[in-house]
């Protein structure tokens, strides 16, 4: 993982009040991989929160760590090839 990468699930991990192991981070390729361990892990520690607002906060918060329009975001884009994101 890079720089960016790292700073990418740093920020998730602040917003949403949780940790993610760096082998499970390494294995997300789009967004919507992101929300559904976020979905996960919120579930494991019994704070369950919706998909939908999931998927928004991750919505919100890549498109500031990318300095994404938010034109360019979507949940199925890769991180790596669609949005030219280490």
């Amino acid at each position: 993982m890079g720089l960016e990468s790292v700073e990418l699930v740093m920020a998730w991990e602040e917003r949403f009040g949780i940790e993610i192991e760096n082998p499970d981070a390494e294995k997300l390729v789009t967004p919507r991989d992101a929300a559904a361990l976020i979905k996960r892990t919120l579930d494991g520690l019994g704070r369950p929160m919706p998909l939908p607002e999931i998927e928004e906060i991750v919505k919100e918060t890549t498109i500031v760590q990318l300095g994404l329009k938010e034109e360019k975001f979507g949940f199925d884009l890769r991180f790596v090839q669609d949005m030219g994101y280490d």
